[in-house]
């Protein structure tokens, strides 16, 4: 995983942007944890010329068969729909909590 998030920083840079991690983030083939991220691009900026060559192109085949994205896709979307209406539950909860907080102090 390293090597795709240095070869996209490397092509980041090759076009001219600075290497960020919401950039890398949106170019991966996959979800990868910010603190690899973060390591991946620290590795990438101590890099010398001659390493930065060295770094493989990413292959342009997909990481996956296509046939099984649709699945993955709907699984990470049904997961996507339970925690928004987790969310949208602590946002009620929160809501009536302050309601119930301020009446409390215009009583005083």
């Amino acid at each position: 995983m390293e090597n795709e998030i240095l070869t996209i920083a490397k092509q980041l840079s090759q076009q001219g942007k600075k290497p960020t991690v919401a950039l890398i983030r949106a170019k991966l083939s996959q979800r990868v944890a910010m603190p690899v991220i973060i390591q991946a691009l620290q590795r990438f900026e101590s890099l010398n010329a001659q390493e930065l060559n060295s770094l493989n192109e990413i292959s342009q085949a997909p990481s996956q068969p296509i046939e099984q994205a649709p699945a993955d896709l709907a699984q990470e979307i049904a997961a996507l729909r339970g925690e928004i209406t987790s969310l949208k539950q602590q946002v009620t909860l929160l809501t009536e909590t302050v309601a119930q907080l301020s009446n409390k102090g215009t009583k005083r």
